[in-house]
């Protein structure tokens, strides 16, 4: 089964990506069918650019389009940069503000008592 797909190129931290036609079972960057096109979310607004007519072709050859890559062309594509989540507090147990004695008390307590 052919697949269009997002492919990332670009450095560590500056993302960008091709659109590409690749079997299933590729590695996201393994090597591809061919190239349609591609995808900048780090400009302002986004650079997005596709070959329309080999998009076409490979749609009637039976390939399918993923869901970021659906999105892309309908428009409603939004990039969300990675921001990592803070760090929940580590899990610390309570201390005992004050320790409690046996309800007899101490043993010098229960002999003052008797006597």
């Amino acid at each position: 089964m052919l697949k269009i797909r997002l492919s990332k190129i670009g450095r560590k931290g500056t993302p960008s990506y091709r659109i590409v036609v690749t079997p299933k079972a590729r590695p996201r960057d393994g090597r591809a069918l061919e190239i349609l096109g591609s995808f900048n979310p780090r400009v302002t607004p986004p650079a997005f650019s596709l070959n329309k007519e080999r998009l076409n072709y490979w749609l009637k050859e039976g390939a399918q389009l993923t869901e970021a890559v659906k999105k892309l062309i309908e428009g409603k594509y939004k990039f969300k940069p990675y921001r990592p989540q803070q760090e929940a507090e580590s899990h610390k147990p309570k201390e005992k503000t004050e320790k409690e004695e046996p309800q007899g008390g101490t043993a010098q307590e229960t002999a003052d008592k008797q006597s």
